[in-house]
């Protein structure tokens, strides 16, 4: 069965925001025959990695002026069995038989060369490719190997502290660690809800209100969020109050729509310049909306 394995991305795109306000993350481009509805396997390269996500194409599209031959087009992915946390590693695919993942994990550093940007082919028949979630939900049972997180939703810890064990930034709305592979998300009541959105869950879905930005091009935290599942990484939620922060969770943005909405807060003017230095450029706060 034609299938394919699309290798994490190591660093974060530059994301542009589309006059639509449509962005899809989880994506890559390639020159193979890909079609809608091929399965799909996420793999995280490196010392804690392994099987992270299994899910399908969700569409394609032709590349503007591409100059490779055949022509490159984009593929859309759509990951519906996500284990973030707890990777599946190489050697218990190999256990159970599936020895494609090697060849297929050899061969993701020469498609770069090709211009495929890590997706290569990966022959799995219908039932293994079926029972992948099975490994998934194993791997997490039995953390060998996983990332080795040991706080549990609702602990109140020290921000300071935190980051002492885990890295990343100490300060800020978030991102991701350089020392651990995990993405950070820290949210605040808002103190004036009629002005700043604030934090609210709907279901199982957390909408959170994004940082502030100029101009068309997504801000760097923004965008780690929004790469963190193409990324490989998962992302932890925490409701920060001072330097106190409560662990709501690992959370996944969603991949249909990662912008829940925009909102237009006006023109800001920069400290030190005169009212004709102002710069008018869109500045908007960003919501997610992120499934527990």
């Amino acid at each position: 069965m034609q299938g394919w394995l699309a290798v994490a991305d190591r660093a974060v795109s530059r994301l542009s925001i589309e006059r639509n306000g449509e962005l899809l993350p989880h994506r890559a481009v390639t020159t193979e025959a890909v079609a809608v509805g091929d399965p799909v396997a996420l793999w995280r390269p490196g010392r804690i990695g392994g099987l992270v996500a299994v899910g399908t194409v969700r569409g394609t599209e032709n590349t503007p002026a591409s100059v490779l031959e055949p022509p490159a087009k984009a593929v859309v992915f759509d990951f519906g069995s996500i284990s973030l946390s707890s990777p599946v590693p190489l050697k218990a695919l190999r256990t159970a038989g599936l020895t494609a993942f090697t060849h297929s994990i050899r061969d993701t550093d020469r498609s770069y060369y090709r211009g495929d940007f890590g997706l290569v082919r990966l022959d799995l028949s219908r039932e293994q490719w079926a029972g992948l979630p099975r490994l998934q939900r194993a791997s997490a049972d039995d953390p060998v190997g996983s990332i080795p997180w040991i706080v549990p939703p609702g602990t109140v810890v020290q921000r300071r502290k935190l980051h002492d064990v885990y890295g990343g930034s100490r300060s800020g709305y978030g991102g991701s660690s350089g020392t651990t592979p995990n993405t950070f998300l820290f949210v605040r009541r808002a103190p004036a809800p009629d002005i700043q959105p604030a934090p609210c869950w709907d279901g199982d879905i957390l909408s959170v209100p994004g940082c502030l930005q100029d101009g068309d091009y997504i801000s760097r935290e923004i965008q780690m969020l929004i790469h963190h599942l193409r990324r490989g990484l998962p992302l932890r939620v925490f409701e920060q109050q001072r330097q106190l922060c409560r662990y709501l969770g690992e959370c996944t943005v969603d991949q249909e729509a990662p912008v829940a909405s925009w909102v237009r807060t006006g023109v800001r003017k920069p400290a030190g310049r005169s009212t004709d230095a102002t710069r008018r450029g869109r500045s908007s706060s960003r919501c997610f909306a992120c499934a527990s």
